[in-house]
C-alpha cells in the first residue's frame, strides 16, 4: 500500500528531503513538501491530507510543534525539540502524533570518525532545534562544549561579539544556524579567524550549497570541513525506521 509522508517547514525550496526519499522508497511511498507560514495551520494540515502516515519536521518548527503532541518520545523530550512525527488516526476526524528526534542520531552516524578523535571543546554555533539535537549527541559522547548565539540566555552561551575577545581552543566547531543556507548562499557568520585553530574539525548542518560560506573559511584556515547532507541521509533513515513500523 502506498503511503504518504512528508516535510513540514517554513521555507523548503532548499531542501532534498522530497528527492531523497523519493528515491529511497522507489516509488513504494510518496514524500511532499508542506510550507506553513505558521505552525498553528498544521490542524489545517490533516484536513487536507487526511492519510498522512508521518512527516519531518524542519526550521522554524522544531520547537514550536512540540504542543501539538499527544506523545514525545524520551529523547526527543530531553532535547527539547522533534524532527520527526509518527501520525496515528483515532477515527476519521481524530490524529495521534507521536515526536521524536532522529537528529542527534543522524550527526553521531554521519560524523562519526570525526566524533571519535579526542576533542577538548566543542562550539555549537546558534541555540536552535538543531543546536539541541547536536548538544544532546556530545553529551552522549561527554564531549564538552559551549554555544554561541546572538543573545547570552545562560552560563553556557556566549555571544559572537565576544569571541574576537577571548582564545577558544576547540577541536570541533559545528554550524546549526541556516546562515549561509540557499538562496542566500553569500551570507555568513562573523566569526574571527582566530576561533578556527590548525586541525580543528568544521561541521556545517546546511547542506545546499554543499560548500558553505563558514566551510570556506575554517578551510582556509587550515580545518577540515563537513557539510550537513549525509547527517540529513542518516536522520532520514531513523525516520523511516519509525514510520515503518506503522
Amino acid at each position: 500500500m502506498i503511503m504518504l509522508f512528508g516535510l513540514v517547514g517554513k521555507h523548503l525550496k532548499h531542501s532534498k528531503s522530497a528527492e531523497l526519499f523519493t528515491d529511497y522508497f522507489q516509488n513504494k511511498h510518496q514524500y511532499y513538501l508542506f510550507e506553513l507560514n505558521h505552525i498553528q495551520l498544521l490542524p489545517q494540515l490533516f484536513e487536507q491530507f487526511p492519510d498522512l502516515k508521518g512527516f519531518n519536521v524542519t526550521i522554524p518548527f522544531k520547537e514550536s510543534i512540540i504542543p501539538f503532541l499527544n506523545e514525545i518520545d524520551y529523547e526527543a523530550e530531553k532535547i527539547g525539540a522533534v524532527n520527526t512525527i509518527k501520525v496515528l488516526k483515532k477515527n476519521e476526524q481524530s490524529f495521534y502524533l507521536k515526536g521524536y528526534n532522529t537528529d542527534y542520531l543522524g550527526f553521531l552516524y554521519a560524523y562519526k570518525e570525526v566524533l571519535q578523535l579526542e576533542h577538548r571543546l566543542a562550539i555549537i554555533l546558534g541555540t536552535g532545534g538543531a543546536s539541541r539535537a547536536v548538544a544532546y549527541a556530545l553529551e552522549q559522547l561527554k564531549i564538552p562544549f559551549i554555544y554561541v548565539s546572538r543573545t547570552k540566555t545562560n552560563n553556557k552561551t556566549l555571544i559572537y561579539q565576544q569571541l574576537s575577545k577571548m582564545t577558544l581552543r576547540a577541536s570541533l566547531i559545528i554550524n546549526t544556524t541556516p546562515v549561509g543556507m540557499f538562496p542566500n548562499v553569500d551570507d555568513k557568520l562573523f566569526l574571527p579567524n582566530s576561533l578556527f585553530i590548525n586541525k580543528s574539525v568544521a561541521i556545517d548542518l546546511i547542506y545546499n550549497p554543499s560548500m558553505t560560506t563558514f566551510m570556506k573559511m575554517a578551510i582556509e584556515n587550515g580545518c577540515k570541513a563537513y557539510n550537513g547532507y549525509d547527517m540529513l541521509k542518516y536522520q532520514a533513515i531513523e525516520s523511516w525506521k519509525i514510520w515503518e513500523l506503522l
